[in-house]
């Protein structure tokens, strides 16, 4: 199977459709919770508001990006801000890329504004999780003014394998659900689990929708957790294929 991946990045528009202890890190992503088994509130009420973020990037040149999506993800009570690690290069218009050990010295704010424009919250620079593939984690949040944002869980789902280390397509469940928006408001968009590929699962489209301008959103599970971000698409001989960086488990360093 011949894939051509190219990254999910045009910058979002509002009114259109468009170090940290690793250590630490694994033990909350290894931790058991009763939580695993309930579905989100937000998944209930289907009220998505101040879940997900558009982000404002400035580098200490002046370089600067309105780029991609990021969102909070709760783990035992500890909450960090998560996105799309090829937001910081060129793909945005960046002239390099800043690599993830280099973004305290380059970076000089990671502004996340709600769908409003009138809250934000800022990305820690100073304590990042090092991971692999797409995925970059801030470990800390500054919050100025008791900005209410939402967070979500880390799912727990594990996808099940065929004896050759394939998706188990016939045992993995069928729906998730990436979180974006249409002009000011969060909705879910549909998506159907179609297999894996290195770092990422594979999904189809569960309706018509342009996901350029999505990076760093999240892709939840049926119980309305974290299950991946989203990071490129993928033409599989003319078809678009959305790719979504695994984040369980997390691709760790």
């Amino acid at each position: 199977m011949r894939f051509i991946i190219y990254l999910i990045i045009l910058l979002p528009i509002l009114n259109s459709c468009t170090s940290g202890s690793t250590d630490k890190y694994t033990e909350y992503v290894l931790s058991k919770s009763d939580i695993d088994d309930v579905v989100s509130d937000m998944m209930k009420t289907g009220n998505f508001s101040n879940s997900v973020f558009i982000n404002k990037i400035s580098l200490k040149d002046g370089q600067q990006a309105d780029a991609g999506l990021s969102f909070i993800m709760d783990i035992n009570g500890a909450k960090f801000i998560v996105s799309a690690k090829h937001l910081l290069g060129p793909a945005v218009g960046f002239k390099d890329t800043v690599k993830t050990e280099n973004i305290a010295k380059e970076v000089s704010a990671w502004q996340c504004t709600n769908l409003s424009s009138t809250d934000s919250i800022y990305a820690g620079l100073n304590d990042i999780t090092v991971a692999k593939g797409d995925v970059l984690i801030f470990n800390s949040i500054i919050n100025k003014n008791n900005f209410a944002y939402r967070s979500f869980k880390l799912s727990k789902m594990m996808i099940p394998v065929t004896m050759n280390g394939e998706t188990d397509m016939a045992h993995a469940p069928g729906m998730f659900y990436l979180v974006a928006y249409e002009g000011r408001k969060e909705i879910l968009i549909p998506l159907k689990l179609a297999g894996d590929y290195q770092e990422y699962y594979l999904f189809r489209k569960g309706k018509d929708f342009n996901f350029h301008g999505y990076s760093g959103g999240p892709i939840l599970d049926e119980k309305g957790n974290v299950f991946a971000i989203l990071s490129a698409g993928i033409d599989n001989n003319g078809e678009e294929l959305i790719a979504g960086t695994k984040i369980r488990p997390l691709n760790l360093k």
